[in-house]
C-alpha cells in the first residue's frame, strides 16, 4: 500500500523583491536588500501597495534600495490606516526601457514622442506654401525610418520646435541640449553617409530632404559663440544639395515623390532685376590692388541675385511667390561667394545683411523668428568702419517689423 506523506502547509508569499519574483526563486523579503540580490550584487526592488490604492485601481511607485527606503509598516497588516502611503512621483522608480527597432536603428520613447510632435504640429510649419504638404507629413517620416540622418534631422527639427513653442518652460534647457543633441547625430551621420556614392533611389530621395531640413536644423543658433552666421551655414548646406543632386540629376529630382519642396519659384520673372545703387558703389571700389579683387566677379553675380528679390517685390508683392525666391536665394549663389563668406570677408557680409532684410519679411516660419535682426548687428561688429556706410539700410531695417513697412525701406 502507497503511503503519501503530508506536504507542510505554508502560507505563499507575495513580499518579496521583484528581482527574486522575475528569476523564480524565494525570497527571504530582507530589507533593504534580500539576502539573494545581496550575494550577487544586483538591484532589489520591492513593490508596496495600499489599500487605498488598490481600491482605485491603481498601483504605487517601486521602491528600490538604491532609491527611497521603503515605508516601515508592512503593508496589507494590521490598519490600512496605519499604513504609510506614498506619494506618487515618477522620480521614484526608473522608467522601464520603452524602445521599437526601425531600419534607422532604435527609436526611444523620447523619439517616439518628438515623432508625434512632428506629424502633429511641426511638418506644416517649416515650408512658405502647402505644395510640399505630402512630402513633410508622409514622405519625409517613411524615408526617415529607413534612413538614420534623415529622421535625426527630422526629431531635432521637432524638438527645435518645441524650444520656440514653450520657450519659458522648466525644462527649457534640457529641451535646447536635447535639439543640439539630434543636430551633431544628423550632421555627422549624414557627412558619412555622404561618402558611400552608390545610393539607391530610397536613400538618395531621403539625401535631398535632408539637405532641404538641415538649413532649419542649423538655424537653432542665429549667431553662434564662435560667430559663425546661421546664414552662411544656408550657403554651405544648399551648396551640399547641389552635390547630393549631382549624383543624379534635375530631371531625377523633378520624377521624384520629393520633387514638390525643390521648387525655387512659383511665378515667372516679369520685372528686369534691380540692383541696389549703394551695393554698386561697394564693388565698383574694389581695385585691382584690393585683397577682394579676385572675387570681383563672384560679388558681382551675388549683387545680380539680390536684384531678383527687389524685382520680385515689386512684382509679386508680400505673397508666397515671393516668399519661395527668398528662401531658396541662396542656392543662387556661386561657390565662391560661399567661401567669402566662410572666410568672413566683410563685403560678402554686408551682401548678406542686405539678403537678410528679405527673410524679414517672410511670414510664418518661427525657425527665421528673429534671426535677420541677430545676424545683421552681428555683421556689422565684424566689418571694418570704412564700410559701415553701405549697412545703412539693413541696419535701418532691424528697428522695423511691420512687412509694409519694410516693404517701403526696400522699394524707396
Amino acid at each position: 500500500m502507497t503511503t503519501f506523506v503530508s506536504k507542510k502547509p505554508h502560507k505563499k508569499s507575495r513580499g518579496g523583491c521583484k528581482t527574486c519574483k522575475t528569476r523564480r526563486v524565494k525570497c527571504d523579503e530582507a530589507q533593504p536588500k534580500c539576502s539573494f540580490c545581496e550575494k550577487r550584487d544586483l538591484k532589489c526592488v520591492y513593490i508596496y501597495k495600499s489599500a487605498a490604492f488598490i481600491s482605485n485601481s491603481a498601483s504605487t511607485p517601486s521602491f528600490s534600495s538604491e532609491d527611497d527606503s521603503p515605508p516601515s509598516t508592512s503593508p496589507g497588516r494590521g490598519d490600512p490606516a496605519d499604513v504609510e502611503l506614498v506619494p506618487r512621483s515618477w522620480s521614484m522608480s526608473p522608467a522601464p526601457s520603452f524602445q521599437i527597432m526601425s531600419a534607422a536603428g532604435c527609436m526611444s520613447r523620447n523619439d517616439l514622442r518628438l515623432m508625434h510632435h512632428w506629424s502633429t504640429a511641426t511638418w506644416n510649419t517649416i515650408n512658405v506654401t502647402d505644395q510640399a504638404d505630402g512630402v513633410l507629413l508622409l514622405h519625409a517620416p517613411q524615408l526617415g525610418f529607413g534612413n538614420e540622418f534623415l529622421m535625426n534631422c527630422i526629431l531635432g527639427i521637432s524638438s527645435f520646435h518645441m524650444e520656440h513653442l514653450i520657450p519659458d518652460c522648466l525644462e527649457i534647457n534640457l529641451i535646447r541640449q536635447q535639439t543640439s543633441h539630434y543636430q551633431i547625430q544628423a550632421l555627422n551621420s549624414f557627412r558619412e553617409h555622404l561618402g558611400n556614392r552608390q545610393l539607391s533611389l530610397e536613400t538618395w530621395e531621403a539625401s535631398l530632404l535632408t539637405s532641404i531640413l538641415l538649413v532649419v536644423l542649423c538655424s537653432k543658433e542665429y549667431v553662434s559663440m564662435d560667430g559663425d552666421l546661421a546664414v552662411v551655414n544656408w550657403i554651405v548646406l544648399y551648396r551640399g544639395l547641389s552635390s547630393v543632386i549631382n549624383l543624379r540629376s534635375y530631371e531625377d529630382v523633378r520624377a521624384s515623390n520629393v520633387a514638390p519642396i525643390f521648387r525655387r519659384e512659383l511665378t515667372s520673372l516679369r520685372i528686369a532685376p534691380v540692383i541696389p545703387q549703394l551695393l554698386i558703389n561697394m564693388v565698383e571700389k574694389i581695385k585691382p590692388l584690393d585683397s577682394d579683387f579676385e572675387y570681383l566677379e563672384c560679388y558681382c553675380k551675388a549683387i545680380d541675385v539680390l536684384g531678383i528679390l527687389y524685382a520680385g517685390l515689386r512684382q509679386d508683392g508680400l505673397t508666397p511667390a515671393l516668399f519661395v525666391r527668398i528662401i531658396s536665394w541662396p542656392t543662387f549663389l556661386s561657390e565662391q561667394f560661399g567661401r567669402c563668406a566662410q572666410e568672413k570677408r566683410p563685403r560678402s557680409l554686408v551682401i548678406l545683411a542686405h539678403y537678410l532684410v528679405f527673410t524679414k519679411l517672410v511670414n510664418g516660419l518661427w525657425w527665421l523668428e528673429g534671426s535677420s535682426n541677430a545676424q545683421i548687428n552681428a555683421i556689422t561688429n565684424m566689418i571694418g568702419p570704412e564700410l559701415l556706410v553701405y549697412m545703412r539700410l539693413p541696419l535701418e531695417a532691424t528697428h522695423l517689423n511691420k512687412p509694409e513697412e519694410i516693404t517701403e525701406l526696400l522699394l524707396r
